[in-house]
């Protein structure tokens, strides 16, 4: 099975179902609704036993917890581990992945600031 961003995740129920369309009228509207009412463990639950890639964690995964759960890049560390633990997922890799500098750099290189933080650590 092939590892799918939040987006593309909700997308693919939006598209399944006709009536979604007819009634929020568009994507969005159903994605910010999706998100409020059932949140991300759907999402996270498709993840279970799945190798994710260093782009995949650092583009999608990342941003999910920084962007939709107001969650700081130095949160990062912890919250990937728990979910290596919780969904049995295989992290990348890569040097450092489970430090808050890491995360910070990748704060800074991608921009990501969280809409409640406002500040990148």
């Amino acid at each position: 099975m092939a590892v799918k961003s939040l987006k593309e995740f909700i997308k693919s129920k939006y598209e399944a179902r006709p009536r979604l369309k007819q009634y929020y009228g568009s994507f969005e509207k159903y994605r910010t609704h999706y998100i409020a009412t059932k949140g991300i463990g759907d999402w996270l639950e498709s993840l279970r036993g799945q190798s994710l890639s260093r782009q995949f964690v650092d583009s999608s995964l990342s941003r999910v917890f920084i962007f939709e759960c107001n969650r700081a890049p130095s949160e990062i560390p912890g919250i990937l581990v728990s979910l290596a633990r919780q969904y049995e997922i295989d992290l990348p890799v890569v040097e450092g992945i489970l430090t808050k500098e890491y995360w910070a750099r990748q704060a800074e290189k991608f921009g990501f600031y969280g809409p409640a933080k406002g500040v990148a650590a």
